[in-house]
């Protein structure tokens, strides 16, 4: 039975939920009056994909395969109120099916009290969850698909959980970055699922919808605007105002603030800046390449951090322990955040697993009487780190980017310590087992 405490923060959950949505019904009874994203996802699937059979930029949706808005359409097909409504009641339902996914089956059981193990990593997000509904975003959704494909990974439906994945992709993209992991560990049930996701709903369905030759030049587009137009080296050197200030807490927006004289922080008098060095704007030829000392720092910072996930995710799936391949898993889900070129607010909810992985193997490790200090430190980190998200500042310098820096190190460090299987080992087992076989026969 739930105790009085948990039942209490049950219903407390719910309310801020039912909040939440009715928030965003009122909201969104005009366009332009309340969630703003999905403002702009909702006109983008009425005037561009159910009028004319394409998808343009001139209702704000940019930076989006065309996959996305056929993913958006049904909600398209109800006035913008409802659709909104519906939306945000659907993120928010999937989302606490992630959270109880994870409790259930993806983290250690500690013997510590429940509010601990699940209440607390649920606030950790809070914030987040909070900026997510309130947009009309696409994150929940996401973090429950990255969720659901690990969890088939956990139960050997990796063929499935490639499925999941390469959903997760066609909506935002960012979580590539797991196909990275996914090739590491020679998982190729999975990355056969993510190639079949990603032709049949990216390739055969968007062909279906908007034709053979526009569905080419939507993704021509895509890869021109996006990939090479708003990638990270080039948003490094773009003058602009609004993915260079405080709101976008990125890893090349933070090096930029931080190295360069660059606006971060709007105030009456215009913008301030928070930077601790002045680089030069000269450019440097590096191997056939033009680029700035910025870019290149951002690509050092990038290779030294992606070291440490990559190296302890090298051994195969059936060498590495369970407990292990989760840490690493959670780590590379960071690692997607660290990657990004945009970290906006409400990026951070894709972060709950790693966060409530953490909790779980701290408590576990403090029931075993290790002291755990550095991850006491991250864990505590991250939670005073909350209240500053109403500082201008403290996001211009990138709190949030160096906490999801810290718990992936963390996290990293632990999987290094949970030593993978032997090779001769399971080569001996693997001989045993079709001899018993053949003795069988």
């Amino acid at each position: 039975m739930p105790s009085r405490l948990q039942r209490a923060l049950i219903l407390l959950a719910m309310v801020l939920c039912a909040v939440l949505i009715a928030d965003a019904a009122y909201r969104a009874r005009g366009y332009r009056a309340g969630t703003s994203d999905f403002d702009d996802f909702h006109r983008t699937v009425t005037a561009d994909l159910l009028a004319r059979r394409t998808v343009t930029p001139d209702h704000g949706v940019h930076n989006y395969l065309p996959f996305f808005v056929v993913f958006m359409a049904p909600f398209g097909l109800l006035p913008m109120w409802l659709g909104c409504a519906v939306f945000v009641a659907l993120s928010l339902a999937l989302f606490a099916l992630a959270v109880a996914i994870i409790d259930r089956r993806l983290v250690p059981m500690p013997t510590g009290p429940w509010w601990l193990r699940v209440a607390v990593p649920a606030a950790m997000v809070t914030p987040f969850v909070v900026s997510a509904a309130v947009l009309g975003q696409v994150s929940l959704l996401v973090t429950f698909l990255i969720v659901l494909s690990w969890y088939l990974v956990e139960t050997r439906r990796e063929f499935w959980a490639g499925w999941a994945l390469s959903l997760g992709v066609l909506v935002k993209v960012f979580p590539v970055v797991l196909v990275l992991y996914f090739l590491l560990k020679r998982q190729w049930k999975m990355l056969a699922g993510v190639a079949a996701g990603l032709i049949l709903l990216g390739g055969l369905l968007t062909t279906a919808v908007f034709g053979r030759s526009e569905n080419l030049r939507l993704h021509r587009e895509y890869w021109r605007q996006a990939v090479v137009g708003h990638g990270p080296l080039a948003e490094m050197v773009k003058i602009q105002q609004v993915k260079s200030t405080s709101h976008n807490q990125s890893l090349p927006m933070v090096l930029r603030r931080l190295l360069t004289e660059t606006p971060a922080v709007h105030h009456e008098d215009g913008y301030h800046s928070v930077n601790l060095a002045r680089l030069p704007a000269t450019d440097i030829s590096v191997i056939g390449m033009t680029l700035k000392p910025i870019q290149l720092v951002y690509l050092g910072v990038v290779m030294l951090l992606m070291v440490g996930p990559c190296w302890t995710a090298r051994h195969a799936a059936r060498r590495t322990p369970l407990d292990r391949a989760r840490l690493e898993f959670a780590a590379f889900t960071l690692l997607c955040l660290v990657l990004s070129p945009l970290l906006w607010v409400h990026y951070v909810v894709f972060g709950y697993y790693a966060l409530a992985l953490m909790t779980a193997e701290l408590m576990c490790r403090i029931e075993a009487g290790r002291r755990a200090v550095a991850g006491r430190a991250v864990w505590f980190a991250w939670l005073f780190s909350l209240p500053l998200l109403g500082s201008d500042y403290c996001r211009a310098v990138g709190v949030h980017l160096w906490c999801i820096v810290a718990v992936m190190l963390v996290l990293v460090v632990w999987a290094s310590r949970v030593p993978a299987r032997d090779e001769a080992l399971l080569a001996g087992v693997h001989e045993a087992s079709e001899n018993q076989k053949g003795t069988a026969t």
